[in-house]
């Protein structure tokens, strides 16, 4: 039916139906239409009246980390929705907020990990320091930033639609250029043909770069939702945007894509210039995992059907049953509000940040850089179950940390932009502060700034860091990017190199089973990895500790001085997945355990040295071979340091080209292959 036709609240969220869009005007950096602003107002009114009568107001009290135990409770569940009043507090109006975490061992007087470590010291001070965030640069459309990456993806890679659907309102493309046809020394490099600088910006990028940045890739998921063999299928399927509505869509929300993702530009839209010998970027990992959805989408009906207890009676069904559809995907709603089955809602979101985390922390990663994934659009405004939603997911995140064991991080950031007056950022400082305020050992920062801009100076402090990136159930990276980035999913498409990393129609990775690591969340044993390529090697239980006195090594550019001192079974773990000759990022082991190599030519290069050691290995028993392989990793880093030294003077602006006549012919005494590559020994021929 025509919008012009429908009375109260549905004519108001039948707006994108009419001909005439709604006038529209910017506030605070955000675009709010007049019919959508008038919408929610209705809808707070009829909330408030539908609220329970006598409701206490929401006290500190009723805010405390809850257990599933006690959430019927809270108080605050039964009381009025989309009020900003409801989570105005004068004690917030600072945009910043440092939890210092809980000393060690959580004795009373000892030091907080931030006073402790003077890197997270002085990190927390170079973060507060950032110039503020530019909330209108790109907030609604973007069309110049689209413009220039679809330029750079044509130039470059021959990118093209061919008028086909990723899925439904997606469009498809292809390369004419696929990645793995660039040489590894060729250089692309990004411009903007807007950009009126002197001189321009130019972000330039190596083949091989690219080809290790996307061999990164990995996306956990946990074994009870994705078993193995079927579950690896499906979830193959849903990261093409295979999933079907309903469940399968409900299981993506638990499946966190990462990989290593260099940034373009913040959210300024202003490009950043990089030289190919820029190794920043090569410590920001990019998590992209879906929130819960209530915002009544076709695709996600298991979210409004599994967390909604009155579902049929906040959204109209049809005479087959079905909720009613508008425009093919939103559901009809009635002014009803939603009641919450508290306990699955705690239990999810819980689930969903404990893997998020766990991921991060398997990855290697020291800083994460979080955000409110699910608390814009999707919180539930219009259907009365925003402030629970905001609520749980600021609590779940403080239960995880203060619960969870993590060895790798040293600190969380939450990237929470205020936009009015009480924002996601007040409701998780409250949720923080209420009883006794949080006492967990890893130090959280809160701040009203760009997750970007918190990225890349949690990097160049040293720091491996990860962002967040809040993706669709549909599991397509960027989804509607070409639909000028209407949303933070499509923002991150158009200023990072995600489209390279993580996007199924470019790198191959995506869809290779072997990259997707189940994990066991309830492992008492620390040993989470079920199967799959994991990204680190399997942990000791005793070995958190140990890895961060010896500091990170040099792989995250920090003092590496305390590696050699480390036992060889706790060193740093990142080490483990680098190159004995050149550092970076290494997909290929020696068959002995002992040595790794990110190209069989840089293996080849080494055997002479190498030969010895290879064959001592292969002699030694299992438990001997591991501790020689430790004892190997400890060792690299002062070789790097020295090698850094000697050539930092010396390296070219562009990348350096690999010198033919001093890698060794094969011979008679050629290194075996490497179980990785052993199976296209013919691809690895004609790349070299």
């Amino acid at each position: 039916p025509s919008a012009t036709l429908l009375r109260g609240p549905q004519r108001s969220s039948l707006s994108n139906l009419t001909t005439r869009t709604p006038r529209s005007r910017v506030t605070s950096g955000v675009i709010r239409a007049e019919g959508e602003r008038g919408a929610r107002k209705r809808c707070a009114r009829r909330s408030r009246a539908a609220a329970v009568d006598g409701a206490a107001p929401r006290s500190r009290a009723a805010t405390a980390v809850v257990a599933p135990s006690n959430i019927g409770q809270l108080e605050s569940l039964s009381g009025p929705a989309g009020v900003d009043e409801d989570y105005r507090d004068s004690d917030m109006a600072v945009p910043y907020r440092v939890y210092a975490g809980k000393g060690a061992g959580g004795a009373e007087g000892a030091p907080a990990p931030v006073e402790a470590d003077p890197r997270l010291e002085a990190l927390t001070r170079k973060l507060a320091a950032l110039a503020p965030f530019d909330k209108r640069a790109m907030s609604g459309p973007c069309d110049r930033e689209t413009t220039r990456v679809e330029l750079f993806m044509q130039k470059a890679f021959g990118f093209y639609n061919d008028g086909g659907r990723f899925v439904d309102g997606v469009r498809s493309f292809k390369l004419e250029r696929p990645v793995a046809k660039l040489g590894d020394d060729e250089v692309v490099t990004f411009t903007d043909p807007r950009d009126r600088g002197t001189p321009p910006a130019q972000y330039h990028m190596t083949g091989a770069q690219i080809k290790r940045w996307q061999s990164t890739y990995r996306c956990f998921a946990p074994l009870e939702e994705y078993p193995p063999d079927d579950g690896l299928d499906l979830l193959r399927r849903s990261l093409a945007g295979g999933s079907d509505s309903g469940e399968e869509a409900f299981k993506m929300k638990f499946a966190i894509r990462a990989s290593k993702n260099p940034i373009y530009c913040t959210f300024d839209g202003k490009l950043r210039s990089r030289n190919v010998s820029d190794a920043v970027m090569d410590r920001i990992y990019l998590l992209s995992v879906s929130g819960i959805d209530f915002a009544g989408r076709k695709h996600d009906v298991s979210d409004i059907t599994t967390y909604i207890e009155n579902a049929s009676e906040v959204y109209r069904l049809g005479s087959d049953g079905r909720f009613i559809t508008m425009g093919g995907r939103d559901f009809w709603p009635t002014g009803v509000r939603a009641v919450v089955r508290k306990e699955r809602l705690w239990h999810d979101l819980y689930k969903m940040i404990h893997m998020r985390l766990r991921a991060c922390d398997l990855l290697g990663v020291e800083v994460a850089v979080d955000t409110a994934i699910g608390l814009g659009v999707f919180a539930g405004e219009d259907i009365g179950v925003a402030p629970i939603s905001r609520m749980f997911s600021a609590a779940c995140l403080r239960k995880v940390l203060e619960t969870e064991k993590f060895d790798n991080i040293k600190m969380v950031v939450c990237a929470l932009p205020v936009f009015r007056r009480s924002d996601n950022y007040h409701v998780f400082v409250r949720e923080f502060d209420a009883e006794g305020g949080y006492s967990g050992p890893i130090p959280v920062v809160m701040i009203d700034q760009d997750m970007h801009a918190l990225a890349i100076a949690s990097a160049e402090a040293g720091f491996i860091t990860s962002e967040l990136n809040p993706a669709d159930s549909h599991g397509v990276f960027g989804e509607y990017w070409q639909n000028r980035g209407p949303a933070v999913e499509e923002k991150l498409a158009l200023t990072t190199a995600g489209l390279l990393t993580q996007h199924h129609a470019v790198n191959p990775h995506v869809l290779d089973k072997e990259n997707y690591v189940l994990l066991d969340l309830s492992a008492s044993d620390g040993n989470y990895v079920v199967c799959g390529r994991a990204p680190l090697p399997a942990r000791e239980a005793d070995d958190g500790g140990a890895a961060a006195a010896g500091g990170d090594g040099g792989t995250s550019g920090g003092a590496g001085g305390g590696a050699e001192e480390a036992p060889p079974a706790t060193a740093d773990r990142k080490l483990e997945l680098s190159c004995d000759v050149c550092g970076t990022f290494a997909e290929m082991r020696c068959p002995c355990t002992t040595a790794r190599y990110c190209t069989k030519e840089h293996q080849r290069a080494d055997w002479a040295a190498h030969k010895e050691a290879h064959e001592a290995a292969l002699a030694m028993t299992d438990d001997a071979r591991a501790f020689a392989a430790a004892s190997a990793t400890t060792k690299r880093v002062a070789k790097w340091e020295a090698a850094g030294e000697a050539s930092a003077a010396a390296t070219p602006p562009t990348a350096a080209v690999t010198d033919t006549a001093s890698v060794p012919a094969p011979s008679a005494a050629e290194p075996p292959a490497s179980p990785a590559t052993a199976g296209a020994a013919g691809e690895t021929a004609a790349t070299s």
